[in-house]
């Protein structure tokens, strides 16, 4: 079957309300992106949290002596990489916040049409850096503690 293809679905709408419709979904969308994110590094504060206290509260419990670093260093490096994790999804909170009241003040000077810029990247790139950096220390800490534990016979 050949012929004219179908109209698109929108064909009828004045551009300017879908370009209105557009923004409004693209900001929801974001927002979803950005609680995703913010659920991701919550978590990742509350586990490491538990993992620092968890960890020596298990090898005390297990009746097994704490190894010193030089026999197993496994277990330390997770513990450390588990603290790195904390204080980068601790910072990362804090320089979001940051660049969440920066945003405010250059999306008012956008619209009130006191400036042309329409986001702060420095800000940006800082909070993405430092919650990658909390998700690495993260899965590395988890793989590292629990090879420490292996070699503990815990």
């Amino acid at each position: 079957m050949t012929g004219k293809p179908p109209d698109h679905p929108l064909a009828h709408v004045d551009s300017g309300k879908c370009y209105e419709w557009m923004l409004a979904q693209c900001a929801a969308l974001e927002a979803q992106r950005q609680a995703r994110e913010d659920s991701l590094v919550a978590t990742v504060t509350q586990v490491s949290s538990a993992a620092l206290l968890a960890v020596p509260g298990v090898i005390f419990a297990s009746g097994v002596h704490l190894p010193r670093f030089s026999t197993d260093p496994l277990l330390y490096g997770g513990l450390i990489f588990f603290g790195t994790a904390l204080v980068a999804a601790m910072v990362e909170q804090y320089l979001s916040g940051v660049a969440c009241s920066k945003q405010i003040a250059i999306v008012r000077a956008y619209y009130l049409k006191d400036s042309p810029r329409t986001e702060d990247k420095m800000s940006l790139q800082r909070v993405r850096r430092c919650r990658y950096l909390s998700f690495a220390c993260f899965g590395v800490a988890l793989i590292v503690t629990a090879l420490g534990l292996l070699s503990l016979k815990v």
